[in-house]
């Protein structure tokens, strides 16, 4: 600490106390991490292992879980097949206070699947694009001011925000990208005919995995 408040010339040595400002806001995020991460282990382990362990967790489905009181007044807590099944048994059953929450049960098996998908479309257009952006600025391109402005553009979108790129993919890949189909949806902003019962329609892609992939790809693109 003695060496923060160091005085040369009647003033505080600047640099040493920027460097242990920048040390300690760096300790505090890391413990804030930790605290975080350990809150998450110790309240997610146990909850892993009463829906059947890692294997089950990983392997299964997310489920819709059902809270209620049967007539006997006991508390049942059931999938949704198992609700659909018990209704189904016990037809003259009276249910009460019937709660149900989504996501609460079964695994992670389908959104772990789409996210590995969602990062091979990303890996797929945006790996492609960028290097061989990467390779033509870097060994073929001539310094000019198109070649200016799109080094500054790069540098630029690399600083956007992300919630920018996720309300750019919902507007354009979601909405207005144009698509080859042969009945033009409601949504489309405008279509015209290729040749016979063909249309190009702007009526994007909805929302779907390509619009995420290709989102996400827009956002590490100038990385």
């Amino acid at each position: 600490m003695s060496a923060v408040f160091e005085r040369k010339e009647g003033k505080i040595n600047k640099v040493v106390l920027t460097q242990f400002l920048l040390r300690a806001a760096t300790y505090l995020v890391i413990i804030v991490f930790a605290l975080i991460l350990g809150r998450i282990v110790f309240k997610g382990v146990p909850a892993v292992y009463k829906l059947g362990g890692p294997s089950t967790f990983l392997s299964e489905r997310p489920e819709i879980l059902y809270g209620f009181f049967d007539s006997d007044l006991e508390y049942q807590r059931l999938t949704a097949d198992e609700f659909r099944t018990y209704e189904a048994e016990n037809p003259d059953e009276e249910i009460f206070l019937k709660t149900s929450a989504n996501y609460s049960g079964g695994g992670i098996f389908s959104p772990l699947i789409g996210t590995i998908f969602l990062i091979l479309i990303c890996i797929v257009f945006a790996m492609t694009i960028g290097i061989a952006a990467a390779v033509y600025l870097s060994e073929y391109s001539r310094r000019g001011k198109f070649i200016k402005a799109v080094r500054l553009a790069i540098m630029n979108l690399a600083g956007v925000p992300s919630v920018v790129y996720g309300l750019f993919g919902l507007a354009f890949f979601c909405y207005a990208i144009p698509v080859v189909t042969s009945v033009p949806a409601e949504r489309s902003l405008f279509y015209f005919p290729l040749f016979g019962d063909t249309y190009v329609s702007f009526q994007g892609w909805g929302p779907s995995m390509i619009s995420a992939g290709c989102t996400l790809a827009c956002m590490v693109l100038p990385i």
